[in-house]
C-alpha cells in the first residue's frame, strides 16, 4: 500500500512541476485592452494572450452581442479560448455574462458575450481573458 501512495505523491509532484512553468509562460506576452464606444466596437490586441475589458454591457436575458478582436498572432487554424475573468455587475441580480469565441480567421477572432441570466439584463463591464494556441 505504501508504494501506491508514494507513486501517487510522485505523480502529483511531477504534474505540478509541469503546470507551474506553463502558467508562468502564459503570463509572458499578455496584454490588456479596453473596448471603446459600444458593445460591438472591435479591439486590437497583438499578443498571444490577454484581457479585454468591455464597455458596460446591457444585454437582456438570453441575448448575445459580439465584437471582433484583431490580433496578428491569430492564424486561420488557431484555437482561441476565452472566458469571463471579472464582472463589475452583481451576478444574477445583473445577469450572468458568458464569453466564448465564435469565429476564428487569420488576423482576428470574434468574441460573443451572452447573458445566461433568466430574467435580468447585464449591467456592467466584463473582463474577458483569451489565449491563442497555434
Amino acid at each position: 500500500m505504501k508504494s501506491k501512495s508514494l507513486f501517487a505523491i510522485l505523480a502529483v509532484a511531477a504534474a505540478l512541476a509541469f503546470v507551474a512553468p506553463l502558467q508562468a509562460q502564459e503570463r509572458i506576452g499578455q496584454a490588456a485592452v479596453t473596448q471603446g464606444t459600444n458593445a460591438t466596437t472591435a479591439v486590437t490586441i497583438n499578443k498571444p494572450s490577454g484581457v479585454i475589458t468591455t464597455v458596460a454591457l446591457t444585454n437582456a436575458a438570453g441575448i448575445s452581442t459580439s465584437f471582433t478582436v484583431n490580433n496578428s498572432d491569430v492564424e486561420a487554424g488557431s484555437q482561441v479560448a476565452a472566458n469571463v475573468q471579472g464582472y463589475s455587475g452583481t451576478v444574477t441580480t445583473n445577469g450572468i455574462p458568458y464569453a466564448w469565441v465564435d469565429t476564428v480567421a487569420a488576423g482576428s477572432f470574434v468574441v460573443r458575450v451572452t447573458n445566461l441570466g433568466a430574467a435580468n439584463a447585464l449591467a456592467g463591464t466584463v473582463k474577458i481573458g483569451f489565449r491563442v494556441n497555434n
